[in-house]
């Protein structure tokens, strides 16, 4: 069985909660229906550089929404450590 990536084995060129989604196959576009808004927001949020100018309560629902997603699909990693790269920018 094919296992997630691991955040110490993280390629440097793609953020590791960017892996996550593909690997647990979490579009975008699931994020913003179940936020019940668009994609363009989830996008902003999720770009390192876009979420310094995104509405902070914004990053947050859209960060718990991913988290609370790719616990449904069997995640069981530190929440708070999808973030680290974000927030040491």
């Amino acid at each position: 069985m094919k296992q997630p990536p691991n955040q110490k084995d993280s390629d440097r060129f793609e953020l590791y909660v960017i892996q996550l989604m593909r690997f647990y196959d979490i579009k975008r576009s699931h994020i913003a229906a179940r936020l019940e808004g668009n994609g363009h927001t989830v996008k902003r949020a999720l770009d390192p550089r876009d979420s310094l100018t995104t509405s902070h309560g914004n990053i947050l629902l859209t960060r718990k929404t991913i988290e609370q997603m790719l616990m449904e699909k069997g995640w069981d990693g530190d929440p708070l450590a999808l973030w680290d790269e974000y927030d040491n920018i």
